[in-house]
């Protein structure tokens, strides 16, 4: 039962968990216990800039950890707080056109709130000064339990030479997949 006047809510959703980073030498050995607040649904790993990345989806919370791999640790670098419940996550690569847009898109399935696209940049954004934003988000309340990036058919991994293209115009003509059910 909450403590509403040390304004506890009452929460549905695991309010504690763990994190256990594992180091593999002949036999596996706990480097390192994060502390969470919520159960993570989700953990992909992911490469940017030649460095390794673990994305969570911890209750509504998608959060980013760097692996500092000289000495197996984690180390939090941003998160968001949108979600409902971050089902499933899957991380899309595209090579870019140029150096200082490298990213990587962070498909969110949320079960209440249907597909949400974040991207994850290499530097941070000159207007926002983040490097972790939303990108897009499906309106409709569908309960996302499954999603697809479908690359479309000029993508960023080609080098083309057409000036009369905007840099940006091949990330806002892409195509996702999401599957709910009933």
């Amino acid at each position: 039962m909450p403590n509403r006047e040390n304004g506890e809510t009452e929460s549905y959703s695991p309010q504690k968990g763990t994190l256990y980073a594992y180091e593999f030498d002949v036999e596996l050995r706990c480097k390192q216990e994060i502390a969470l607040n919520g159960a993570v649904y989700d953990i992909q790993d992911f490469m940017l800039a030649s460095q390794s990345y673990l994305v969570l989806g911890i209750n509504a919370i998608v959060r980013i950890y760097l692996i500092k791999r000289d000495n197996c640790e984690l180390e939090k670098i941003s998160e968001v707080d949108s979600q409902i419940i971050t089902y499933k996550i899957k991380v899309v690569r595209e090579r870019p056109r140029h150096r200082r847009d490298d990213h990587v898109k962070i498909l969110v399935a949320d079960i209440m709130k249907s597909l949400t696209v974040y991207k994850f940049a290499r530097y941070t954004d000159e207007e926002t000064g983040e490097r972790f934003q939303i990108g897009a988000r499906d309106p409709n309340g569908l309960w996302c339990i499954e999603m697809a990036h479908v690359p479309n058919n000029k993508s960023a991994y080609e080098n083309d030479d057409d000036e009369d293209e905007d840099e940006f115009s091949t990330f806002t003509r892409e195509f996702y997949l999401t599957a709910d059910f009933d």
